[in-house]
């Protein structure tokens, strides 16, 4: 299933069973059909319509709704590179690191395994994130974590045990805890004052 990487977590909670491809704008498994969403439903469009009425006629489609370019189903999403001042100036470990970080906000994985995927030691790492952020890999990777869970109490209903799931928490009380800490608010007043 093609994924919007904001929603892996949340997706791979509610169906576990199901395999998740957040890399990719679209995925077309036999009779279940996929996208990440927003522009990436125009990209599915045109590979439907280039299966059935061949290549020209869905880019004929794509100039009359006057869209430049077809993109492929694994075209690099640009979400997964939203901080555009670390993607054009800073170090590409850090881009990549941050990534994998936002693809793995529920993930068990540490630091150390981290920079392991990156080929880098975690002191490298938290050096280069000291220097992009003033902060170490794992505080950047815990604040992305908090700044999820505050972005989804305001736009979703969810309880605080499945948002907790999503970042990878099995403690409500600690998630809590560390929010307040972080934001001066529980997330239940959080969510009482949207």
């Amino acid at each position: 299933m093609a994924v919007h990487w904001r929603h892996v977590a949340e997706f791979r909670v509610a169906f576990p069973k199901l395999e998740v491809a957040s890399e990719q704008l679209f995925s077309i498994d036999n009779k279940r059909i996929s996208c990440v969403g927003g522009n990436a439903a125009i990209d599915l469009a045109v590979e439907l319509l280039a299966k059935h009425c061949g290549r020209t006629k869905a880019l004929k489609g794509l100039a009359d709704m006057l869209v430049d370019e077809a993109r492929e189903q694994r075209h690099q999403l640009k979400s997964l590179n939203a901080n555009v001042q670390i993607n054009n100036t800073a170090n590409r470990h850090v881009g990549r690191a941050v990534s994998l970080m936002r693809q793995q906000l529920a993930s068990t994985d540490t630091v150390d395994s981290l920079a392991m995927k990156l080929a880098i030691s975690r002191r490298q790492l938290d050096r280069l994130f000291k220097d992009s952020f003033n902060q170490t890999a794992r505080e950047y990777w815990a604040e992305m974590r908090l700044q999820h869970v505050n972005w989804r109490l305001l736009n979703s209903d969810h309880n605080l045990q499945h948002l907790a799931a999503e970042i990878g928490l099995n403690d409500v009380s600690y998630l809590c805890k560390v929010f307040r800490k972080r934001f001066g608010t529980s997330p239940h007043a959080l969510r009482k004052s949207k």
